[in-house]
């Protein structure tokens, strides 16, 4: 309500920082502590602020991009088709056995 009143204001974003860090939501909380520092550029605590969140932010970002990477590597795995051209050229050469004759999967 703060912030609609006088957006100009740096307290009632650093109050909201606060509470966007409370509730583990760092993008917001960098968004509201980069805005009181702009807004107040002589505040040390903005700036603390907003160096401490963006290294949160930099060890969040890089866990999602390797749990991304994690998962594109199981779908490429398993949405590869050399294990089904494997299974199909097995199951072709079951068919095609003569009998009396020993036969010998790649």
């Amino acid at each position: 309500m703060a912030i609609l009143y006088d957006p100009t204001y740096a307290k009632p974003y650093a109050r909201r920082c606060t509470a966007y860090e409370r509730i583990e939501n760092t993008e917001l909380a960098l968004q509201d502590a980069w805005m009181a520092y702009r807004l107040e550029p002589s505040n040390v605590a903005s700036r603390k602020n907003v160096d401490r969140l963006i290294k949160i932010e930099e060890r969040r970002m890089e866990k999602l991009k390797e749990e991304t990477i994690g998962k594109l590597v199981i779908i490429v795995v398993f949405a590869h088709p050399l294990p089904s051209l494997l299974i199909r050229r097995r199951h072709h050469r079951r068919h095609h056995l003569l009998p009396g004759r020993d036969f010998h999967l790649p």
